[in-house]
């Protein structure tokens, strides 16, 4: 529970700390945001792979775990590509 509650005073503090500098140009912060998205999910991948059980496991899980996971993948992508669209609409407006 300890580590939940660091997790949202970070997002908290990141908040705060984005509103308070949201005049000044903070392009470079998207590309950083990719890169270290993309190396947590590689070090995630690396932890999963590298666990026995794990991987034993994977047999077991079948298609409805599948499923779901796209499913969520999907919804997920969906989203993003909605919000982006609308983000980028309101600041061509602007």
């Amino acid at each position: 529970m300890t580590f939940v509650l660091y997790i949202i005073g970070a997002m908290i503090l990141g908040a705060l700390l984005g509103w308070t500098l949201r005049k000044k140009n903070l392009a470079f912060i998207s590309p950083v945001t990719m890169t270290l998205v993309c190396l947590l999910l590689f070090i995630l991948g690396i932890q999963i792979g590298s666990n026995k059980e794990a991987i034993r496991e994977l047999g077991t899980l079948g298609v409805p775990t599948v499923v779901i996971t796209v499913f969520a993948m999907a919804g997920s992508i969906l989203m993003g590509w909605l919000l982006w669209k609308i983000m980028n609409r309101r600041n061509k407006n602007n």
